[in-house]
């Protein structure tokens, strides 16, 4: 099997414009480019003068947006297994649209990915720590509290809680095309309420030919939502409707192990530092704390948390006592 790119198996058949054209473009995937979201030609209603601007948000996107590289190197992906180390086919998939950059030289629409698993595994948290170490702007929203389709639509100015949908304002907010919607507990969420439910809105969002011409009900007009990246989290996706799986890629998460104890346990130390403005240097867990850790794991991550906590406090409180 070749073990040439894509681009440069490409560039033995283009002519050599085009080849310089596409080798240019691998050696400097970092120029970001501009996308207009809204036609130019919408014509923007004027701002009221004694309510309420609806359409504060967003009105920047007026103007075009960048869409930006995010350049997922060794490095990268390295620290993101340290701290998640039973999590590799996740993180395989999660960044097999950025490495494909690199083969490309072009950015295009990200199929979305299901990360299933089991309460506790890690898996919105993964979700998360991906996108901020790639430098992806990335928002969570829990399913649970979409009771209505309009969230993700928007609903019509002649509303008096009328509002954009979530998606055009994460477009304004990050000044970016293609910025991240982490939707947890999307197996959780309403259905037949009485406005719609968020999984017939998504159907036309995963569906990059679709999104393209997002229809925001708010705006009266498209948006081009249609590079906008979605991860969705779940515990089971068999009650989920079938044309919304088609549209995604599923990867599946065990819970980790007492094995993975340590490394996880390293981040957890690292990020309570974070939380706290101090340089993590200052904590280390003794194996006599790891062991402790991974005899009392169950396998949820989130019961961590507390117990190193606990112990770095007590460390703290020793060292006032020296």
């Amino acid at each position: 099997m070749s073990s040439l790119s894509f681009t440069e198996l490409l560039q033995r058949k283009f002519p050599e414009n085009e080849k310089n054209k596409n080798a240019e473009s691998k050696q400097n995937p970092s120029k970001d480019k501009s996308v207009r979201v809204i036609s130019e030609k919408f014509i923007w209603p004027d701002p009221p003068r004694l309510t309420d601007d609806k359409l504060k948000k967003v009105r920047c996107l007026i103007r075009p947006v960048f869409l930006k590289y995010f350049l997922v190197n060794d490095d990268l992906l390295s620290k993101v297994r340290e701290a998640f180390p039973h999590a590799a086919d996740a993180i395989t998939l999660l960044s097999r649209s950025d490495s494909d950059v690199l083969d490309w030289g072009e950015i295009t629409p990200i199929r979305p990915v299901i990360l299933v698993g089991p309460p506790g595994c890690g898996k919105s948290s993964l979700a998360r720590f991906y996108c901020e170490k790639a430098g992806i702007p990335s928002k969570i929203v829990n399913a649970t509290g979409i009771s209505e389709s309009m969230t993700l639509s928007g609903s019509h100015r002649s509303w008096g809680s009328s509002a954009p949908s979530i998606v055009t304002e994460w477009i304004a907010e990050t000044k970016s095309a293609n910025p991240c919607i982490i939707v947890d507990e999307i197996d959780k969420a309403p259905i037949g309420v009485q406005y719609g439910n968020i999984l017939d809105t998504l159907l036309q969002l995963l569906e990059p030919e679709d999104a393209k011409l997002f229809y925001d009900l708010s705006l009266n007009t498209s948006v081009d939502a249609s590079y906008v990246r979605w991860i969705f989290t779940a515990n089971n996706i068999s009650k989920l409707p079938p044309a919304l799986k088609s549209r995604c890629s599923v990867v599946h998460m065990k819970a980790p192990g007492k094995e993975h104890v340590a490394k996880i346990a390293k981040n957890i130390v690292k990020k309570i530092a974070d939380e706290r403005k101090i340089s993590s240097d200052w904590f280390e867990l003794t194996p006599m704390d790891v062991s402790a850790l991974e005899n009392i794991f169950s396998g949820d991550i989130r019961s961590l948390k507390p117990m190193i906590t606990a112990i770095l406090k007590d460390r703290v409180q020793t060292w006032a006592k020296a």
